[in-house]
């Protein structure tokens, strides 16, 4: 995640209620970015799918962009993600693995 700087950056503990805080926060990123409010749902969605489950700590970063936004999560497993992928490329413009993490791009 270190290779791309992120306009947010929130380390979130196990128990944190990390869906909620995140879907906040792209709430508002959404906005600035200027996404319609179905790309934000959308992008909360993949927040939900990523992070319901999780109960281990992690980093998360967004990115605003004019037009995209940009969701980095930390410490996903590869194998989770690889099972994951197709629903989460309905969600999201793009879903790229970013070393022991996932990097997901929304644009309209």
């Amino acid at each position: 995640m270190s290779r791309h700087p992120d306009s947010i950056r929130a380390r979130l503990s196990a128990d944190a209620p990390q869906v909620q805080v995140v879907s906040a926060l792209l709430v508002v990123a959404g906005a600035q970015a200027g996404l319609p409010v179905d790309r934000i749902d959308d992008a909360i969605m993949a927040v939900d799918l990523l992070l319901g489950a999780r109960r281990t700590p992690c980093t998360v970063g967004l990115t605003v962009r004019p037009g995209a936004v940009e969701l980095a999560v930390s410490d996903v497993d590869s194998g989770w993600l690889e099972g994951k992928r197709q629903m989460l490329e309905v969600l999201a413009t793009a879903v790229t693995a970013d070393g022991a993490g996932v990097r997901l791009r929304v644009e309209p």
